[in-house]
């Protein structure tokens, strides 16, 4: 329960998460706008040391419905 409320405690978001949550909602239009269906944004870690990140793309059959 700890960690659901610290996810959704708006007040302790790091400028990374809100920063990757604006870009995943963004890029959701985007795809939607060009049409595309069945698919979803995604985080893309692109390096650890510094932290960089790119977004992505998942197609839904490939993800949902599926344990990792």
């Amino acid at each position: 329960m700890a960690d659901y409320l610290q996810r959704a405690a708006r007040h302790i978001a790091s400028k990374t998460d809100v920063d990757q949550a604006y870009a995943m909602g963004k890029a959701a239009v985007e795809l939607a706008v060009k049409g595309h269906n069945s698919v979803m944004p995604t985080v893309v870690r692109a390096s650890n040391k510094p932290y960089k990140w790119k977004v992505g793309v998942a197609e839904l059959s490939k993800v949902a419905n599926v344990e990792k």
